[in-house]
């Protein structure tokens, strides 16, 4: 079994962790017309675009591979900023920030620190695991195949709920080989034989792209494929409670948000009913007791996803 190597130093400057006026100011840029987006579904792809310049998506990442070398915690401490600023946006990240906890972030071969080169260079990953003909409960092997071809292997399948994928520049698939054996591979979006349908017509999600991506004779080299190990892949211990975690942080940014409007619409009443007991809404124990209630559950589910990050 391969053992993990020395992480590669790259020339790429490491990505230091972002000074709170920097942060600020991205986290501003994209809110900025959340709520329009959310309405007319426009896809954020200017907001992916500047996340990508600002390589957060390299957080996780070792200093010595190009990135910041956040702790969990200072990475959930973010995505809820994010959440709070666009629930879309930090959605379409889970997907990315699952992978780089499996594949990239301890890198077992050449190949693995290719890809983490990639996001140390700002690349984002999205994610195509899940079938519609999905297999019975206990069996994880997909429908998607690797199949021989030459020294290398074709890869056949349709996935659905492929969130983020549309917004990506690389996507990691599930499929197995024709023993059965099931493994991942991390290609590029722009190789032949790919298609992303933006389809998703679910409730919720609206703008996480989260459609169908069909696989068509897409060629993968040997080593590109990471077969299913204890110790690499998606044999990493507790890599699904990243996965969940992640989107209870993104509920946290979203009742964070939540107080932040609450807020907002009571100092912009002017006018308050005939029985209220003040004449300020700001001054209404009533409207004070439901704005603290809203900012009692924000702050107590933000605590709760940073001391999981923790442990």
């Amino acid at each position: 079994m391969n053992k993990p190597l020395p992480t590669q130093t790259f020339a790429a400057e490491p990505l230091l962790p972002l000074a709170p006026g920097a942060l600020d100011a991205l986290l501003a840029a994209i809110a900025e017309g959340e709520s329009d987006r959310e309405r007319e579904r426009i896809l954020p792809h200017q907001q992916i675009a500047l996340i990508k310049q600002a390589r957060l998506g390299a957080l996780r990442l070792p200093v010595g591979a190009g990135g910041a070398g956040s702790s969990i915690r200072d990475l959930f401490q973010i995505v809820i900023r994010l959440a709070e600023a666009d629930a879309n946006v930090a959605h379409i990240l889970r997907n990315h920030f699952s992978v780089v906890e499996r594949l990239v972030r301890n890198p077992h071969d050449g190949q693995a620190r290719e890809w983490q080169r990639r996001v140390a260079g700002g690349a984002i990953i999205g994610l195509a695991t899940t079938e519609l003909d999905s297999p019975q409960v206990g069996n994880i092997t997909p429908n998607t195949t690797f199949t021989p071809d030459g020294d290398d292997y074709l890869l056949n399948g349709t996935k659905y709920y492929s969130t983020g994928t549309l917004y990506s520049d690389l996507v990691l698939v599930r499929a197995a080989d024709p023993a059965g054996r099931p493994g991942a591979t991390i290609i590029p979006l722009d190789r032949a034989g790919i298609e992303l349908i933006d389809d998703w017509d679910g409730m919720g999600q609206r703008l996480t792209a989260t459609g169908t991506t069909h696989f068509r004779n897409v060629r993968v080299k040997r080593e590109e494929i990471v077969f299913d190990a204890p110790d690499i892949g998606y044999g990493v211990p507790y890599s699904n409670t990243f996965a969940q975690l992640f989107l209870t942080a993104a509920v946290a940014g979203i009742s964070r948000a939540a107080l932040r409007d609450a807020i907002a619409l009571v100092r912009s009443r002017k006018r308050t009913f005939y029985y209220a007991p003040h004449e300020k809404p700001t001054e209404d124990p009533l409207l004070q007791q439901t704005v603290g209630q809203i900012a009692s559950a924000a702050h107590a589910a933000e605590t709760v996803v940073l001391v999981a990050a923790e442990a």
